[in-house]
């Protein structure tokens, strides 16, 4: 039986948009505009922050949120 995993709005529309796009790079650029209206401006770490509580969250689970150095994040399923 699957564990249930309590997201925040937010955190749910990041693992959408990143499943809709599985094993596929999508850049910090992209995410931002599409979860914030601000689009992603350099000096917010709104999506870091984001990223590493949905990752927390995903621990045990069997997909993971990759970085991609230089490139932007991906979601893995193992």
């Amino acid at each position: 039986m699957a564990e249930r995993l309590d997201l925040t709005a937010k955190e749910f529309d990041l693992l959408e948009s990143l499943a809709s796009r599985q094993n596929v790079v999508c850049s910090r650029a992209e995410l931002s505009g599409l979860l914030y209206s601000f689009n992603g401006e350099p000096e917010s770490n709104s999506l870091d922050v984001l990223l590493g509580r949905l990752r927390k969250k995903l621990h045990a689970a069997t997909v993971e949120i990759v970085t991609v150095r230089s490139k932007g994040f991906m979601l893995r399923v193992e």
